[in-house]
Formats: structure tokens, sequence, C-alpha cells
């Protein structure tokens, strides 16, 4: 068993040894081709036309060399024979750069075509062509190639020949990126370096910034260096600069500069912004150093722009309130105190802010004095009132006693000047002025009530004015100027009632009494002036005025007044029996009558002398009317105007009753025959409409529109149901609607069937169809010249939706022809032939079946082309038939 396997192991040592490659050629040896224009390709002429505006020469004017160490080997392993040939140590050499970077890397090309020949000696044995052989800069397999030896010979050597170096659109391309990614280096590398020439001239050290006069510059240049950072963020992610620079390729040095330009950059940001957080504080210092050389101006701008910076920077709102105090206007002064108090500042400033407010509040106390002694209250009592704003608004502030004091004064100051100003308009008679002013002392005593407890001098003067009122009227009274007296009167009754310390006088009675008798009696006299001008209805209404006066103002009536209402109205009473007998005259018996019965009414509301002869006029005067009404209604009665008429007839109906005329014979036979032709009128009337509406059910006839002529001839007979007392023929319509019955039914089983058809109901609508066929028939409903289809001729002339439900209808009756046939026609119509497919698909397996049993050996394709062709709108029909043609075998 041990010589079995000792054995074995020696057979497979020898097996693998015998199997391995052994190298029977090897040899290495240097290539050098130049590249140019000549018999270049199009992309080796992209290539070389970059290069050569790199190098600002011509392409033609363009070379580089392609270099490199090539190995070839033969080696053989049984009867097999191995080409090999490798390359290495590739070297581009030449115009190979663009703007300082080397392109060498990407001059190589992307594919190799060589020949190759197998020698023997100088014997070549074979030849071979190889493309497209791909290449890169490393070492780079070109050829693997094994061949049988069939002449088993020794001395074999190969040949590489006839090299074409291929370049492609990748060359191209990565060629072009590189050149894009350097043109963008050196377009980057201005940028930065214009930026850090920028940067240079700024001194950004922090006292040279506080030092400089425009601080809002300082803004600009902390953009400048955010702006520069952003930028190196931006480039240093860019394509160019993690392709080149962060790989080495930097000519430029542009990383060192990218790092120049933000050591620069955050140094700038960096004191930028710690002098734009103390902008409160160096604004604030300037505007001190303002103030030292004695320019409040210049202070003022630099503090405001210092709170501008920072709203609560307390010191700038204190150094401000002085400026303001100082240069007069002390409301700003004070409204910055308070605002300082709200913002909660520093120690500092909070104690000075209290200490300057008490200054101020002291000199309020001061100055108040001061107006006061000059007689200036409103100015006094206005600082004043700041005084006691600042030290009740302001807690560290005390209120003093003195303050109540110097307002005292005031208040009282002005209350003696209002009242002195209505002691000059009282005496000057200018009431109206006084008594504006002592509401002015009054509002102002009620606003100071502290200070002017007392309102005895406004009751005073009150009075005074009431009582001055009074005065006027009675002087106004006894020179009979009433109107005048009035109105004074009125002023004073206003004082008195108006105001809660006063009340009124029996003086104010007594004038209103004599004023309003004087004006009463004036206006009796003028409706005396007025009847002895015989202006009887101006007269009349100057008494009626007179008396609405009295009465309204309680004025005792005079007898003048009765006297005079008789002898008015006697003169009104006899002048309207005069106007109404002119008016008769003139055939105006309504207007007559109307005058006749107002004298009635005057006879019985007043003790006037009455006409003995005004029933006898007013009777007349009615009967005329009466008269005058029924020949209006005959006359409205002859042109054919009832309503006219009727109204005519009535309104004599009513004055007839209305007066003792009952039994008057001629008005009695008047009114009977205006009747009489107002009825015959209404029935001449009634035939003539009766008879245009049976003329309008012949019309519908004569169209054959049997249901409007039925419904006419109905309405014609609800008509003359109205007039039963006009005695109307109605026969011949009862007859004619006897006659046009059966087509009447006939149209409205048609209607019905049509309905049906709107609403999709078929199945419906053939079946009464197929009734209204039998109807017509069976009734002769030809008789009326109606025509009447066959059913399917009538479905020809229907919606297509119709037709398709009928085309299944027939395929149940087993009438195949019409299904074919309404499928044509659904097809001309261009149905949608979706609709049709469960139709199609039914009547396919029909045919399918029926044809299969008659000739089961037939072609299927030949029978569904009998039926449509090859027409797509009946694809569904053609697939279906096959279906079911293949079931059947």
């Amino acid at each position: 068993m041990k010589k079995i396997l000792t054995l074995l192991f020696i057979t497979l040592i020898s097996t693998e040894i015998f199997s391995q490659n052994q190298v029977i050629y090897d040899k290495t040896e240097n290539k050098t081709f130049t590249v140019s224009s000549q018999n270049a390709d199009a992309w080796l002429n992209q290539i070389l036309q970059t290069l050569a505006r790199a190098y600002g020469k011509p392409t033609s004017a363009v070379r580089f060399q392609f270099a490199f160490e090539q190995n070839n080997q033969i080696s053989t392993r049984g009867n097999q024979l191995n080409f090999f040939a490798s390359i290495k140590k590739i070297k581009i050499t030449g115009d190979c750069k663009y703007k300082h970077f080397g392109l060498e890397d990407l001059l190589v090309p992307e594919k190799l075509d060589f020949e190759l020949k197998w020698l023997k000696g100088n014997q070549i044995l074979g030849n071979y062509t190889l493309r497209n052989v791909k290449i890169n800069s490393g070492e780079t397999e070109i050829l693997n190639k094994t061949i049988t030896d069939t002449l088993h010979g020794t001395n074999y050597s190969i040949s590489l020949e006839n090299y074409v170096f291929n370049y492609t659109g990748n060359n191209v391309n990565e060629l072009n990126d590189k050149v894009n990614q350097i043109d963008t280096y050196h377009s980057q590398l201005e940028i930065v370096s214009r930026k850090i020439t920028e940067i240079t001239q700024i001194n950004s050290e922090p006292e040279d910034l506080r030092r400089m006069p425009n601080l809002d510059k300082i803004y600009d240049y902390k953009n400048i260096a955010t702006s520069n950072l952003d930028l190196i963020r931006n480039t240093e992610n860019q394509g160019f600069y993690k392709n080149l620079v962060q790989k080495g390729e930097d000519p430029s040095e542009f990383s060192k500069k990218i790092e120049q330009l933000e050591h620069k950059s955050r140094k700038l940001l960096t004191n930028s912004e710690d002098v734009l957080s103390h902008l409160d504080e160096i604004y604030y210092n300037r505007g001190m150093e303002m103030l030292s050389r004695n320019n409040p101006g210049g202070a003022d701008q630099m503090f405001n722009v210092s709170i501008q910076k920072n709203p609560n920077f307390a010191p700038s709102h204190f150094q401000l309130a002085r400026l303001y105090y100082n240069g007069g206007n002390v409301g700003r002064a004070i409204d910055k105190i308070f605002e300082i108090r709200r913002m909660n500042p520093d120690p500092q400033t909070k104690q000075q802010t209290i200490e300057f407010a008490d200054g101020i509040y002291k000199d309020f106390i001061l100055q108040a004095n001061d107006l006061n002694n000059r007689g200036m209250f409103d100015r006094a009592m206005a600082v004043l009132a700041d005084a006691k704003k600042l030290c009740t608004d302001f807690p560290e502030v005390r209120c003093l006693a003195n303050m109540d004091n110097e307002y005292s004064r005031a208040v009282n100051g002005k209350y003696d000047i209002i009242l002195h100003d209505f002691d000059a308009s009282f005496k000057a008679n200018k009431l109206v002025d006084a008594e504006k002013i002592i509401n002015v002392a009054k509002n102002y005593r009620e606003s100071n009530m502290m200070f002017l407890p007392d309102d005895g001098d406004i009751v005073d003067r009150l009075n005074d004015l009431y009582f001055k009122y009074i005065s006027l009227a009675e002087s106004e009274n006894k020179q009979l100027l009433y109107d005048k007296a009035m109105s004074h009167l009125i002023e004073a009754q206003r004082i008195c009632t108006s105001y809660r310390e006063m009340t009124c006088s029996p003086e104010l009675d007594t004038q209103y009494l004599i004023a309003n008798t004087g004006i009463y009696q004036r206006k009796l006299n003028e409706s005396e002036k007025k009847f002895r001008e015989a202006n009887y209805d101006a007269s009349e209404n100057a008494l009626n005025d007179a008396m609405a006066y009295r009465l309204k103002y309680g004025v005792n009536p005079d007898n003048r007044e009765q006297e005079m209402q008789i002898a008015i109205k006697q003169k009104i009473h006899d002048k309207l029996i005069a106007d109404a007998l002119k008016l008769e005259q003139n055939k105006n018996f309504e207007s007559a009558l109307q005058k006749y019965k107002d004298a009635r009414n005057l006879e019985n509301q007043f003790s006037i002398s009455p006409n003995k002869f005004l029933e006898k006029y007013i009777n007349g005067s009615a009967k005329s009317l009466i008269i005058q009404k029924i020949a209006e209604g005959e006359s409205a009665v002859a042109i054919n105007d009832l309503t006219k008429a009727r109204n005519s007839y009535s309104r004599a109906q009513l004055l007839q009753g209305e007066y003792p005329l009952a039994d008057d014979r001629e008005i009695n036979k008047a009114l009977g025959t205006l009747k009489d032709k107002i009825f015959k009128q209404e029935c001449i009337n009634a035939q003539t409409e009766y008879d245009k509406i049976i003329a309008g059910a012949l019309s519908f006839e004569a169209v054959k529109d049997y249901i409007s002529a039925d419904n006419t001839i109905n309405e014609a007979l609800k008509y003359s149901s109205d007039f039963p007392y006009c005695g109307i023929n109605i026969k011949p319509a009862l007859d004619k609607k006897h006659e046009i019955e059966d087509a009447v039914t006939y149209s409205k089983k048609m209607n019905t069937l049509f309905n049906s058809i709107k609403n999709s109901d078929f199945q419906t609508a053939i079946n009464l169809y197929i009734d209204a066929s039998e109807f017509y028939k069976s009734k002769n409903i030809v008789r009326y010249g109606t025509q009447h289809d066959d059913l399917y001729s009538f479905i020809l002339k229907q919606n297509s939706n119709f037709i398709n439900f009928t085309a299944g209808w027939y395929m149940d009756k087993k009438e195949f022809d019409k299904v074919q046939e309404l499928f044509k026609v659904l097809k001309t119509r261009n149905f949608d032939k979706s609709y049709t497919e469960n139709n199609q698909k039914k009547f396919a397996a029909l045919m399918a079946q029926k044809d299969y049993s008659e000739n089961p050996a037939a072609e299927y394709k030949s029978n569904i082309t009998k039926y449509f062709g090859d027409d797509k709108f009946f694809k569904a029909f053609g697939k279906e038939y096959k279906k079911q043609w293949k079931r059947l075998k």
C-alpha cells in the first residue's frame, strides 16, 4: 500500500511539471512614437486643437511623443503556443502641458490597433490583426493569444508592427474636463488674489477700527470678511480644487493664497464683530468728547446714534435728557427720564437720573412761583402739572407741600379772571357771551373743587343773568314788541330750568302771559283784516292760527274769536252754493254735488243761516250725475270696454241708494237698459273667444298634432262652462273630440315610447312600439294620414344606444341578418365601439356555433371576413369568434 501511494505522488509531480508554461521567447524593447495632426482623426484633432491653444501655435505644429517599454513573450504548454505582450513605463513628452499643468496621463490613447507576426527565423508563419486593444497609463497587457502548434518547430519569435493609436470621445471628454478645471483654477486664483489685495488695504487692528470716523464702514468690513470666508468654503468644495489642488497639482500655490485670505478674513471678522458689539459705548464716548468741546449738537447726534445701536444703553439716554433740559425742551427731558427708569439702568446712571429728576422738580416749583407772581396762572398750572406728574410717577422724587400752595394760588387767580370777564360782558349787555363765560367758570370750578369749594359767585351771576332777561322782556311787552319779549323769556326760562342752582320766579309766568296774549290778539286782528278784504280763506287760516296759539299757550279767548268764525263760515257756505250752481251749468255734476254737501256740513256744524233750497239742489245734482254715469256706461259698452261699463253701472247704483232716488222711473229705466247691453255684449265676447279657441284646435288637427288639438277642445269646453247663460253651441266641438279620439290615443302611445327611449328604457320602448303598431292596424289610424313604420325601419331612425340594444334583442330572436346590419349602421355613425363589445362577443359566439355546425372544416378566418371584413371596429367580434371556434374544435 505504501509503494502505491509513493508512485502516485511521483506521477502527480511529473504531470504538474510537464503541464507548466515554458517561455521559449522573451524580448523587451523601447518604443517611441510621435503624435501629430498628420493622419489624425476627429477625436485626436480636438485634442491637438486644445494643446495648440495652450501653446499659442497652429494645430499642425503641435507634437508630443508617446514612449513605452514593450515586452514580447512566447510560451508553450503541450502543443499550445501562447503569444503575450505588455507595455509599461509609458512616458509622454513634448507639447503636453496646459497653463503649467501636466496633461500626460490624459494623452495616453484609449485603444491600440496593431499587426502580430509569428516568425520562425525570418519565415512568417502567421499574420494576425488586433483592434481596439485597451491601454492605460500603467502596465497594460496588449496581447494574450493562444494557438495550436501543428509545426512543432523551434526558434519561434513574434513581432508587433503597424501600430495605430486610437483616441476616443472618452479621451477628449477627460481632457476637456481637466482643461475646464484648470481654467477655473486660474479664474478663481485671480479672484482670490484680488480679495487678498483688497483685504490687505484694510487696517484691521481693534484700536484702528474704533478710531474710524465712519463706524458704519465696519459693517462693510464684516461683510467683506464673511464674503471671503464663503468664497473659500465654496472654492474648497469645487471640483477643480479637489481634483487639482488637493491632489498636489498647484503650480501657482493656490492653497497658500487660500490660507492667507482665510487668516486675514478671520482676523478682520473677529475684530469687526468686537467693535460692532461695543458701538453704543464708542458713540457714547464720542458724545462725551463733543460735550467737553462745547459742541452740544454734535453730542446729541452721537448719543442718538449710540441708542440706535443699543436702545437700552442708559448712559446715552441720560446725557440726551440733560441736553434736552439745558436746551429748553423740558418735555423731552422728562420723557427720557421715565424711559431710563423703565429700562433698569446701571446703578450709576440710575442715581444720576434720580438726582436730575429731583432737580427738575424743584425747578418747576420755583418757576410756578415766579409765574403766579406775574399773574401767568395758566402757565403756572401747566408747570405744576408737570411737577406733580414727575413726583407722582417717579417715586424717588418726593412731592412737597409748597407745590399745592402754588397750585391753589394759580387756580384761584385764574378763577377771578374768568369772573371778571363775565362782569365785563354783563355790563356791556353781551348776555350770550356772559353766559358762555359763566359756564367756563362753572366747569373750571367743578374741575378744581379742592381749591374752589364755594359756588356763591357763580349762583349770584346766574341770577343776575336770569333777571336781566326778564327785565328786557317786561320792557318789550310794554312797547308791544311781543316776539322780542318772547325770545328773552325763553332764554330766562332756559336758564332757570337748565341750571340746577336756579329756580324759576313768578315774574317769568306773568311776562309770558302778557306776551302770549299780545301775540294772540295780533293774530285775531290779522283775521279781521283779511275778512274786510273779502279774502275769506286767508281770514279763516289766520283765525285758525289764532285759536291754535291760544289753546297751546293757555290764553283766555276773546269774544271776537267766535264772531269771526260765524261770519267766515257764512261767507264760505254761500260761496260753495254759488260755485255749485255754476258747475251744474257746465255739466260738472260730481264737483257740484260735493260743494252742495260741503255747504250742508257747514249748516250742521255752525250757527249760520241755512239755504232753504239746498236739499233740492243736492237731489237734483245727484240725479244728473247718475244719468251721466249711465251714459258713460253705454258708451263703454259700445267700444266693448265692459270693465269700465260695469264700474259706471255700479257707481250709478251706489249714488241712487245714497240719495232718495230709489223710485225714480227715469233712473230705473236707464239702469235696466245699461244692464241688458252689458249682458248682451258679454255673451258676444264669450262666443268670440270660444270660436277662437276652437279655431286653434282645428289648426293643430291640420298639422296632425292630435294631442294638442284634443287639449285645446277641452280648454274651449271649460271656457263655455263659465258662461252657461250665453247658450254657446258645444256640439260640433264634442263631435270633433270623438272624431280624433283614436288618433289622440295613438299619439299618446308614441309619446310614451319616445320618453322610454329618452330614459334608456329600451325594452319598454320596443314593447310599446309593438303595442302601438297593433293599435294602428286595428283602429285604421292610416285614415288620419299618419304614417307608421315597421319596427326595424323605426329602429334605424333612433339614437345609437337604442340601435345597440335592439341588436341584442334581434339576436335573441335569431334574426341575425338584422343584427349584422345594425352593427354596420353603428360603425357608419362612428359609435364608440367599446359600448358594442358585449353584443359583438355574444353575436360572435352565436355565429361561430352556427357556422361550425354547418361546416366544421371551414377556416375560421374566412368566416370572420365574410361578416365584417377586416374592419377594426369589429375586433371584439373577430377575437371572440376565433376563441369560440377553437373551443368547438
